[in-house]
């Protein structure tokens, strides 16, 4: 369906006193500016899920919780940023007590001409200091639905730390012990019984940069002073992902404090509270290039496995879906860096910034399907 202009959306607002943007990402920063400028009249307010966002100053505009928006403007005109996750936020916004008819997709062709153009630049351009992840497990102890890492439908997988170490001794040559961030992750990487060891490994091969934990929270607590201290003196960080689920998340942030570990969430329960299939093209149809260009992850969530290094998670990943559901998605030669091949950085950092043969079995355009949370029933429909 084609996306209205800019001039027929705001014809579509005229009605309204009050606009409410949902989403301040890249497209809503797009429909602040130009509502703002071309509406006057009118309020406009902007919100999101993300507790990062909130709070946040865009143009004059505080970005708000979704809730607070609710509680603000309860007779505004909502805007959707996604037509990707159309469902997914008219789910939340429907649940607190707002109309259908008061919610419309804002997505226009200007907004989307802005983002390919910012999208473009940024995907193309190789990273100034490689960030990358490492599975420490490939299976997890939460099994949440939809689970882009494929964790849930994985078989109990450790890394092999003597491997480990060979990988980032040679990534540390390579970059002359230089990086951005390192995510040791999973899975659920405290799965793993010699995750201290990991964490020390990272460290020695990577004397500058972040060293993150990326765990779901549940085995934090069961952690013992060896852990705490290593995450101290080596500067290693914890961060959680918040999910609804009955956990005293705040025990856990008072003990982090307690060792001074330095601590975050990524999340609130609340950004977890829907999930979305993860759109899996297994007929391999989509564009490569446009599938790389508005992917999150393509040369933002570099994974490294097995001495190579992909620019997204999912052909790194894929290999636990194709053997849980008898499918062949293909990972190519090209679909990746082998880093004992590879005889420099800026190779490296120049095959990540650049599309790959994988990309065609991602529909990162398709619309998603809103799921309320909740652990996986390993239906195939939950990736496609």
């Amino acid at each position: 369906m084609k996306n209205m202009t800019d001039e027929e959306l705001v014809k579509n607002i005229n009605k309204y006193e009050a606009v409410v943007i949902m989403g301040a990402g890249d497209a809503g920063e797009y429909l602040l500016r130009m509502l703002t400028e071309k509406c006057q009249d009118k309020t406009i307010a902007i919100c999101d899920n993300s507790h990062k966002k909130q709070g946040k100053c865009l143009e004059i505009n505080e970005v708000v919780s979704v809730e607070r928006a609710v509680q603000l403007y309860p007779q505004a005109l909502y805007l959707l940023t996604s037509s990707i996750h159309e469902m997914t936020m008219k789910t939340q916004l429907t649940a607190l007590g707002i109309s259908d008819r008061s919610i419309l997709i804002g997505v226009t062709e200007g907004s989307c001409n802005y983002l390919e153009i910012l999208k473009r630049e940024i995907k193309f351009r190789p990273l100034e200091k490689l960030q990358f992840e490492v599975d420490i497990t490939a299976h997890c102890n939460l099994n949440c639905k939809c689970c882009s890492q494929f964790s849930c439908i994985a078989e109990e997988e450790y890394i092999d730390v003597e491997k480990m170490e060979k990988d980032f001794r040679r990534l540390g040559k390579l970059f002359e012990g230089e990086v951005n961030r390192i995510y040791l992750i999973g899975g659920e990487p405290l799965l793993h019984p010699q995750i201290i060891e990991c964490m020390k490994i990272a460290r020695k091969y990577f004397r500058t940069g972040n060293i993150s934990v990326f765990t779901n929270g549940l085995l934090l607590l069961k952690q013992d002073d060896e852990f705490w201290k290593v995450c101290r003196n080596q500067g290693i960080d914890i961060i959680v992902t918040k999910y609804p689920i009955s956990l005293d998340y705040n025990k856990i942030f008072e003990k982090a404090r307690a060792e001074q570990v330095e601590f975050s969430f990524f999340s609130t329960s609340e950004d977890y509270k829907y999930m979305t299939n993860l759109g899996l093209d297994i007929e391999g149809k989509q564009d490569i290039c446009k599938s790389f260009i508005h992917c999150g992850e393509a040369n933002n969530c570099i994974k490294l496995k097995d001495g190579r290094l992909f620019t997204c998670t999912r052909p790194a990943a894929v290999y636990k879906f194709n053997h849980f559901f008898g499918k062949n998605l293909e990972v190519a030669d090209e679909d990746f860096i082998d880093i004992y091949k590879a005889e420099s950085k800026d190779e490296i950092l120049r095959k990540l910034s650049s599309p790959i043969p994988f990309c065609r079995y991602c529909n990162v355009l398709g619309e998603r399907r809103a799921m309320e949370w909740g652990q996986t029933s390993k239906n195939i429909e939950e990736w496609l």
